[in-house]
């Protein structure tokens, strides 16, 4: 605890063999609360001019008027302005002190608005884009303590205590590998564990660190090797600074680890410099931004809480707050970790992008569940190429046994353009109603390619390796077609407006056309091939392709199914 001459007049009480046992007995459960409540107790009893003992004598003989003296005082912090809670928590210091020598005082003192604070009231989150000026700012050991705070959601406390005895080791990284002059992470998102010694709420929990704050931490820790300190399971993550370090052991005192206020002015300037904010609000960042994981399917409430290190609701005491977690529950917090990581992670590219790659994801596991070859139904970049920047609208794609590509029925978002460039694998892309056709599109084995880019209508490009024809009918002029195959194949367009677009790839014997929402596709409709899969939204769609021959394999999120079709028809 720092040497303030707050801390200083607080101590002189101590002196009181009464006032050390009651501060003793808090001690044990926290050495925070303990010294924070004897600060409190210090600034009434100037206040008032008088010692813990005469007070708690006087609320022995004359409890009314100790009441009285106690009202008084909430009265002139009012006068000076006080924030509620502040003074909620002055009152219970004196409470319970008077509550130690076994004096209770029956009024119960009123404060407007006891929980609203001013301090934290019209404090803003962080962003990510300060995340990452404060680490573009900060030196190697303030950018571990952000990343711990911004990335785990940990505690200052739990990287060292309020007295500087215990913190978080290199221990506590179980996937960090210590051996030779560069450490380093056998897995990431990285596990860290928190110790019930340093955890605020007397309970050990897991939280995980994402790839970007595992650089972090191995940088700062080849740092500290390259000036010659041998890194042990045992070695503090954070370690004092070498003139702090020197003090410390002249005054015998040889610990190892920072205390918490340490923690915090080490990135109390930077975090100001950038936003008018406690250190404390870092936490804030880290469960805000899980939140909107939350919300769009990531993480779990349960596991937010956990990571957060909060106790939860009774659920919580037979799952999550177990002494030892099982190694399925433990992958499947690492899995939602790793989803969410984007949130976390400051850059908002690299979030957008992660989005398409989680939809991808979840399209291929509902398909895997169901006994579906990912690898022969749909080529995962031409699927991310079709969902588009904005990510909106879901994948609508067919292909049959031997590569027969079957049209994709029109997504409820907006036209998604096709590709600059799609290489086809046995029908690896569909077009919509309102998509323009790709610049050029490439067969199986690279050997076929077309440009289509004339505007005018009737104009058609052919690329095959086999026997492959293309024909496009009367449409408007803003109609394009391109056709490539390695077998063969054929794509026509009938009679549509001039929204349409095709695109055939096949490697095998295989047709595909496509109309638009306001005319008929001409001879060259194709049904989808068996094995075919599809994914639609909503009831009414669900039931309308169950009508023509489909077959609901799962029920996927937000009102989407997974269908099936196991013949022609």
């Amino acid at each position: 605890m720092k040497d303030t001459p707050e801390n200083i007049r607080a101590r002189e009480l101590l002196r009181d063999k009464d006032v050390r046992r009651w501060y003793e007995n808090m001690r044990r459960s926290s050495v925070n609360t303990a010294m924070s409540m004897l600060r409190r107790l210090s600034l009434f009893c100037r206040k008032i001019n008088m010692t813990p003992r005469e007070f708690a004598e006087l609320g022995k003989t004359d409890p009314l008027k100790a009441e009285n003296i106690l009202i008084d005082f909430v009265e002139w912090m009012e006068e000076c302005e006080y924030s509620p809670g502040y003074m909620e928590c002055i009152i219970k210091a004196v409470r319970s002190w008077v509550n130690h020598n076994r004096v209770d005082f029956k009024i119960k003192i009123r404060l407007n608005n006891a929980r609203a604070s001013r301090t934290i009231a019209n404090e803003p989150n962080p962003t990510p884009a300060d995340i990452r000026r404060m680490l573009e700012m900060a030196n190697p050991r303030a950018r571990v303590i952000i990343s711990m705070m911004a990335f785990t959601g940990m505690r200052p406390q739990v990287m060292g205590n309020a007295d500087g005895t215990d913190g978080l080791v290199l221990g506590d990284f179980p996937e960090l590998v210590l051996d030779g002059d560069s450490p380093y992470f056998t897995t990431m998102p990285a596990q860290v564990l928190v110790r019930r010694s340093v955890s605020k709420n007397g309970s050990k929990y897991v939280t995980f660190l994402l790839r970007a704050g595992c650089d972090i931490v191995t940088g700062y820790l080849r740092e500290r090797m390259l000036a010659g300190e041998v890194l042990t399971p045992q070695t503090p993550l954070i370690r004092p600074l070498r003139g702090c370090e020197a003090r410390r052991r002249a005054e015998q005192r040889m610990n190892q680890f920072v205390s918490t206020a340490t923690v915090r002015s080490s990135i109390n300037d930077i975090v100001k410099a950038i936003l008018p904010i406690r250190v404390y609000s870092l936490r804030g960042y880290f469960d805000s931004q899980l939140l909107l994981a939350e919300s769009n399917g990531y993480m779990t409430h349960a596991y937010r809480q956990f990571f957060m290190g909060h106790k939860g609701d009774i659920e919580a005491r037979y799952t999550t707050n177990k002494g030892r977690l099982t190694e399925q529950m433990l992958d499947d917090m690492r899995r939602c970790y790793e989803n969410s990581k984007w949130y976390l992670y400051p850059d908002s590219d690299i979030i957008q992008k992660s989005k398409k790659e989680n939809f991808i994801d979840v399209v291929k596991k509902q398909a895997e569940l169901q006994g579906i070859d990912v690898s022969e139904v749909i080529n995962a970049g031409a699927l991310e190429r079709w969902l588009g920047e904005s990510g909106a609208g879901d994948p609508r794609a067919g292909a049959g046994n031997g590569g027969a590509a079957g049209a994709g029925a029109p997504g409820p978002g907006a036209p998604h353009p096709a590709p600059d460039g799609a290489v086809a694998d046995g029908g690896s892309w569909c077009a919509r109603a309102g998509d323009p056709a790709p610049d050029d599109t490439v067969a199986d084995g690279g050997q076929g390619g077309a440009q289509a880019g004339d505007p005018a209508p009737g104009r058609a490009v052919t690329a095959s390796n086999g026997h492959g024809s293309q024909s496009r009918g009367n449409g408007a002029g803003n109609g394009r077609a391109v056709t490539a195959s390695n077998g063969h194949g054929s794509q026509s367009r009938g009679n549509g407006a001039g929204n349409g677009r095709a695109v055939t790839a096949s490697n095998g014997h295989g047709s595909q056309s496509r109309g638009n929402g306001n005319g008929r596709a001409g001879d060259g409709h194709a049904e989808p091939g068996a094995g075919t899969f599809n994914i639609v939204s909503g009831e009414e769609e669900l039931l309308h392709h169950m009508n023509n021959g489909w077959s609901l394999a799962k029920e996927l999120a937000n009102g989407r199914y997974l269908i099936r079709r196991d013949d022609t028809g």
